[in-house]
């Protein structure tokens, strides 16, 4: 193939491009690689209808998580948001599990303006079981809040997260967000999280993650506090 773009034999690429494919065992394996430098050699040509033939053809006949990220990829590069759209539904019912289509979905609706279509995206997602990387995706639902101004979503996220998980992580993140909101009582609603954090972690006997909470809740007393609360964590 290589040789054949060298000098610039685009028909004889397109057939071997074409031979490749057919000799590939795709009800047991495919290369996800091919369909896609089929697909970008196409692009080059301007020829945009074929790739997305080429990409439709390799997510009916053998899916993978790579062989959607460049179709939705080709779609959003050409703005075409409504097949985007199409795309990572059919991408979530493929992979329901994995948290990354989820926080793309979102961010892509995001950057479009469709922030409600956001919203209940992140809601649907944070709802699913057995994700494999919830972490990253409360994380995200977190952020989009927040770039929202939205700050008493971001306290809702939080508290259901901690229904969830009783990270020490978890904890110092939701007091460093009221400690940034910079209002009035944004310290003391900081030091309250800490507080409750102290409480729970102790009760759970998570030693560890109280020794870490407990650090950082001093650094946060040396940085803000006064003589009382500095007792308090001593």
């Amino acid at each position: 193939v290589c040789f054949n773009l060298i000098i610039q034999d685009f028909m004889r690429a397109r057939q071997v491009y074409k031979s490749c494919l057919n000799i590939i065992p795709h009800k047991s394996f495919t290369f996800s690689k091919i369909w896609i430098m089929f697909a970008e050699f196409e692009i080059r040509q301007k020829d945009i209808s074929s790739a997305r033939k080429i990409l439709g053809n390799a997510v009916g006949k053998c899916p993978t998580e790579k062989l959607y990220r460049s179709y939705i990829g080709l779609e959003t590069d050409f703005r075409e948001f409504k097949r985007a759209r199409i795309l990572y539904e059919k991408f979530i019912e493929f992979c329901p599990t994995a948290c990354v289509p989820w926080i793309k979905y979102a961010e892509m609706e995001t950057l479009i303006g469709n922030v409600d279509r956001s919203r209940a995206l992140y809601e649907l997602a944070v709802s699913q079981e057995n994700l494999n990387m919830p972490e990253f995706l409360w994380k995200s639902y977190i952020d989009f809040a927040i770039s929202l101004g939205d700050y008493e979503l971001v306290r809702d996220i939080y508290e259901r997260l901690l229904v969830r998980t009783i990270h020490s992580k978890v904890w110092i993140s939701f007091a460093q967000f009221e400690a940034g909101t910079e209002d009035q009582d944004c310290l003391e609603r900081a030091r309250s999280v800490f507080r409750r954090a102290n409480d729970t972690l102790k009760q759970a006997e998570e030693i560890e993650q109280r020794i870490h909470l407990v650090k950082t809740w001093k650094d946060f007393e040396d940085q803000y506090g006064e003589k009382d609360t500095l007792e308090e964590v001593k």
